[in-house]
Formats: structure tokens, sequence, C-alpha cells
């Protein structure tokens, strides 16, 4: 008996430090990455190519886009020559964004309102609010008579900055996430290890009055907990 107590509490704490790290550490390294190279992560989703749009985030498809325009329109291209880059091929796979950029190039070929365009027709909900935002910054352009390229670069900024957010976001709840994993396993933990150790909590838990009592306190106490963090959680998944 006195040599399980060292394996069991060698194997309890190896559970308490797999479900506090190891779910956890792909995601905590690609945040340590992110954080530790934004340009880095940047340039990486700039290269990547339309087959990736479901792989990234909304904002950041059209902050290329528009970057991709305001370049052209800035080395002299007329506006239906800077759209024409955005027109989509079907055969090159499934864009829900391709979709809205492909019709917003068409637009601008045939002289039609291309910020109508961007707000019109299916869009992906997640992209909404980018190409509002392009739909807006292409307006005032065309309204004010500013710099086309100058207005869509301050879009790519802000929409990089939103993306940056994001991730940031991502990076400071990924601890929280982890601690509630933990926290909700480590009462089946003690469980485990009383019964590794030679005790009988089950026994105890459910064959005596005072065992239920404290089996069901428990119980209780760790469900309100793990909704509680999640609602905290969620908030501030939502927070902006």
């Amino acid at each position: 008996m006195s040599g399980l107590l060292p394996a069991a509490a060698v194997c309890a704490a190896g559970l308490a430090g797999w479900l506090l790290l190891g779910p956890a550490t792909p995601g905590a390294a690609r945040e340590r990455g992110r954080r530790a190279a934004p340009g880095r992560r940047l340039r990486a989703r700039w290269r990547s190519g339309p087959g990736a749009e479901t792989a990234e985030p909304a904002g950041v498809v059209v902050a290329r886009a528009a970057a991709e325009v305001a370049a052209l329109l800035r080395a002299g291209a007329p506006p239906v020559a800077a759209w024409a880059p955005q027109r989509w091929d079907p055969g090159a796979g499934p864009a829900p964004l391709g979709g809205v950029l492909d019709r917003a190039a068409r637009a601008a070929f045939r002289g039609d309102d291309l910020a109508a365009e961007l707000r019109s027709g299916a869009r992906p909900p997640r992209a909404a609010a980018a190409l509002d935002a392009l739909a807006l910054a292409w307006r005032t352009s065309e309204t004010t008579g500013a710099p086309a390229a100058a207005v869509l670069d301050r879009l790519v900024t802000s929409l990089l900055d939103d993306a940056g957010a994001q991730d940031a976001r991502d990076a400071a709840l990924a601890g929280p996430r982890a601690t509630a994993r933990l926290l909700a396993v480590l009462p089946l933990a003690g469980v485990v290890l009383g019964v590794l150790v030679g005790a009988d909590p089950v026994g105890v838990l459910l064959g005596t009055v005072p065992g239920r009592w404290c089996a069901a306190v428990g119980v209780l106490a760790t469900v309100l907990g793990w909704v509680w963090t999640a609602l905290l959680v969620r908030a501030a998944e939502r927070a902006r």
C-alpha cells in the first residue's frame, strides 16, 4: 500500500498537468507565436490564396482585397482595372467572400454602383461588417472626392487592427478555458486518487447520508462553477 501512494500521487499530478496544459498547449503556442511575431502572422495571411478564405477571419480577407485595389489605384489604374483581380473563378472552389467581391468587380466593369453590390446579395454573416465598411469607404471616396487609395489604406489598417484585437482576446481567454476544464475534472480526479490509495470514496459518497449530501453539494457547485465560467468567457468573447 505504501508503494501505491507515490504512484497515485504521480498519476494525479500528471492528470492535472495534462488537463491544464495538454489541451491548451497547441492553441497557446499559436497565440504566443501571434503575439511574438504579428508581422510574420499578417504576412502569412497576405500570402494566403482565395481557397484559404474559410480559414482566415473575414476581415482579413476583405482587408487583403482592399489593399490590392488600393495598390492598383495608387499605381494609376482606373477602378475597372483596380477591381479586376477580385474576379472570382468558380472553378477554384467555394469561396463565399469571393462571390461578393466578384459581384463588386463586375459592377465596376459595368459602371454600376459598386458599394450597393457589396451590401446586397448573399453574404457570409461574419463578413457583413467588413463588407459594409468597404462599401462605406468606397462610397465616401466617390461622394467627397477623397483619394480612394488613401481611404482604402485606412480601412485596411482598421480591419487588421480588429483582427489583431481578436487574436489577443483569444489568447487571453485560453487560460480561463483551460482552468475551467481543470476545475471541472479535479473532483473526479480526487475520487480516482482515493480509489488508488485503497480508500472507498464511492462507497462513502453513495452509501452514507453525509456522503450523499457531500456528493450532491459537490456536483451542484461544480455545475454552477462551470456555468459561471462559461458565461464569463462568453461575455468576454462578445466584448468589442
